[in-house]
């Protein structure tokens, strides 16, 4: 994946059944026949990758939820890295967003 841009926002892939278990959430990738198991931080990342919030909203948010002392920067960068390579959620252009 290129570089993150802080202005990317990205919406989640089609074809997800999403399960919240106590710990996180179960996703099973219908059109891959996969199954990913995300844990709270994660949840959270995809949450609000979902909505449209751009990373340096989410890793803000992060740090007040969980009252961190530095922001969780690499950490965000990282599980979006992830979830995009996963085909969890895809980029894409603020106009689609918004719709």
């Amino acid at each position: 994946m290129a570089p993150l841009d802080d202005d990317q926002i990205f919406t989640a892939d089609e074809g997800l059944e999403l399960t919240q278990v106590p710990d996180g959430y179960v996703i099973y990738q219908v059109r891959r026949d996969r199954v990913h198991f995300l844990n709270p931080s994660a949840v959270a990342v995809f949450e609000l990758c979902s909505e449209g919030v751009a990373a340096p909203e989410i890793i803000r948010y992060l740090q007040d939820a969980y009252q961190l002392p530095a922001p969780p920067t690499e950490m965000v960068r990282e599980c979006i890295a992830m979830l995009v390579t996963e085909e969890l959620i895809r980029p894409c252009s603020p106009s689609l967003s918004a719709a």
